[in-house]
């Protein structure tokens, strides 16, 4: 599909060149107060350039969203491929959070217009804009924006507000659809693990609703065990079989965010249970054989091999089940030595 990039409101050359066209032509009528006229006039010219940049930009967007729809797309997928024609270097992950809160047209071009801008953003910004984002209608083709986060344009990172640096994981969790079905003990449990990360959190929430692991797994595996101690360690399972899974599909046909999205389950689930010796192996396996980076794929395995070494000094009682079978379970940590050793050969 053609990618569809969304119009940047501020432009540095188009404003500069407009700045000088209009201060030349002003200065020849009336001389010196052509520098003051010419702001002005800039801005509101400026303004009427965006504005039709972005109604020629939805209507690219509505004529490709039509014409998905008559190849038999349905709304969701439809959307999903406009966002990833707006923003490539986004995740799977992070397109269907972008389309689970602006699941129309309109309101999905007005985001993009409006407050994610065009260019390089990573998942975690475009998260954070995205849950401090809210679009006001007011009938017909009258929006209203309104973000508390911004990009600084001079060095391109994210300006924080308070609200959220004060954001509370154990409050959203438990006002959300079927994460407020956990028992406190096992929110305030993720609360802990999350606070002061908000762009893992984001990858956990969406990540775990978007392949139903939070529906399918998680709900089921609370029926079982009440505990957060004996529960988290499974959600990080869970997390890691999916990652698994994702890589078999990157591996059959070829899709990025596949691998991209594996590597975020891998990354999580050892933030869920940083003894989960598997996933460090996975992502060395990851880093190593797919990504070509010999130094991350090191680093993972010596991370897996520490993280053992810590299980093993740990006292059993503090350990969860699954984490006390981690400790007979040899093999994967046997295969870290033989991986580091092999890629250190490598370098």
């Amino acid at each position: 599909m053609k990618k569809i990039k969304p119009p940047n409101s501020f432009n540095w050359y188009r404003t500069a060149a407009l700045f000088t066209i209009f201060n030349l032509t002003v200065y020849y009528f009336f001389g010196w107060i052509s520098f003051i006229l010419a702001i002005p006039i800039t801005f509101f010219t400026n303004m009427m350039i965006v504005s039709v940049m972005g109604v020629r930009y939805w209507n690219k967007c509505k004529t490709v969203y039509e014409s998905l729809i008559a190849k038999n797309y349905t709304k969701n997928e439809a959307l999903i491929e406009i966002s990833k024609s707006a923003h490539p270097e986004l995740s799977l992950s992070t397109h269907t959070a972008i389309i689970n809160k602006f699941n129309d047209l309109d309101l999905l071009v007005n985001f993009f217009t409006g407050a994610l801008p065009s260019g390089n953003n990573d998942d975690g910004f475009a998260l954070e804009i995205l849950n401090d984002t809210s679009i006001q209608h007011f009938g017909g083709d009258r929006y209203k924006v309104v973000t508390s986060r911004k990009r600084n344009r001079a060095t391109g990172k994210t300006t924080v507000t308070h609200q959220a640096k004060s954001f509370d994981v154990y409050t959203y969790l438990k006002h959300r659809e079927h994460w407020k079905e956990l028992n406190d003990g096992i929110l305030e449990n993720l609360s802990k693990i999350f606070k002061g990360d908000f762009s893992s959190f984001n990858d956990f929430v969406n990540i775990s609703e978007h392949y139903n692991l939070l529906k399918e797994n998680y709900l089921e595996l609370a029926k079982g065990f009440k505990e957060p101690k004996e529960l988290i360690p499974y959600f990080a399972v869970t997390l890691e079989r999916s990652g698994a899974r994702l890589m078999e599909f990157f591996s059959n046909k070829g899709d990025k965010d596949h691998k991209v999205d594996a590597k975020k389950c891998y990354e999580l689930s050892i933030k869920l249970n940083p003894f989960l010796i598997p996933s460090y192996g996975s992502l060395a396996s990851v880093y190593g054989g797919f990504d070509d980076n010999i130094d991350k794929a090191i680093e993972y395995c010596n991370k897996g091999i520490e993280a053992f070494e810590k299980l093993k000094k740990s006292p059993k009682e503090q350990l969860s089940y699954y984490d006390q079978a981690l400790l007979s379970d040899t093999s994967t940590i046997d295969f870290l030595k033989v991986l580091r050793n092999e890629l250190l050969e490598k370098k």
